[in-house]
């Protein structure tokens, strides 16, 4: 054999057992390598989360008040399905999203399961613009008549326990104008897109809460999905008179809060930890 194929295939060898070596390093630096079976196993773990909601907020809040050990890791997706692959694929130990969103998760996948124990608990709501009270006291007045009547009841039943009917639109007069729904559609069952896609119509809690939200003050309803961390900026940019609300299974929090202003909650939901069964 010559010298320049023995070299060859010395340097083939070498590269080999370097991607070796890096993935093990890999793997063993966080990445699915760790079993998780109660919530203290987070520490050390690597953490799936959807980046602007507030299980990565709590997260990264857990790792800098030492609730969660440093050597903790966190890695933010843009929605829950990349999320959800990262796990399936080995790059995360598990992943921490809200209690119904986990449900359509599991179903779709076989192989991950929820944890008994909860992260946190924690109450949704509708956002308006700061300062436009006008506006806010009139959802907070629709909320308390759909509460009353039982439709948010029936709601609920409906997207989480998989009981009775959508909501469906009523035929009322639509002159008081247009109410502008800011969501990110990729939250099952508070909203997606009707056919799975990343276009066309929305569906889902959120979108049958503003629609009878809107029946009551007699409003047109528009969607529009855009990315999770830019709801709030683009709420915040608009006009009043545009009358923009998120809709989001948005969480209330103290930092949200110095940002819009919140409507009394309409739900109640939980921080869960998915992981492989």
């Amino acid at each position: 054999m010559e010298k320049k194929q023995i070299y060859a295939i010395v340097a083939v060898a070498v590269v080999v057992i370097a991607a070796i070596g890096a993935a093990v390093v890999l793997m063993n630096n966080g990445g699915g390598s760790k079993k998780i079976e109660t919530i203290d196993d987070l520490n050390g773990a690597t953490i799936g989360t959807i980046k602007g909601y507030t299980g990565d907020t709590f997260v990264l809040g857990d790792i800098e008040n030492g609730n969660l050990s440093k050597d903790t890791k966190v890695l933010s997706y843009t929605t829950g399905a990349q999320a959800i692959e990262s796990l399936k694929s080995g790059h995360v130990d598990c992943v921490i999203i809200d209690e119904q969103p986990a449900k359509k998760f599991i179903e779709l996948n076989s192989g991950l399961k929820i944890l008994d124990s909860n992260y946190v608990e924690e109450s949704y709501a509708l956002a308006v613009k700061k300062g436009n009270t006008a506006l806010l006291d009139k959802i907070n007045d629709a909320i308390a008549k759909l509460r009353e009547d039982g439709t948010l009841k029936a709601i609920e039943d409906y997207y989480y326990e998989g009981k009775g009917t959508a909501y469906v639109k009523k035929d009322v007069d639509r002159s008081a104008g247009t109410l502008k729904m800011l969501t990110n559609a990729y939250f099952p069952p508070y909203e997606s897109f009707k056919d799975g896609g990343d276009t066309g119509t929305i569906v889902g809690f959120d979108v049958d809460l503003m629609q009878a939200i809107c029946d009551i003050l007699g409003m047109e309803l528009k969607c529009e999905s855009i990315e999770f961390v830019t709801l709030i900026t683009t709420l915040d940019g608009s006009k009043e008179s545009e009358n923009y609300v998120i809709a989001a299974g948005m969480t209330v929090t103290d930092e949200r809060a110095k940002q819009v202003d919140f409507s009394n909650p309409y739900t109640k939901s939980i921080q869960v930890v998915i992981t492989k069964a």
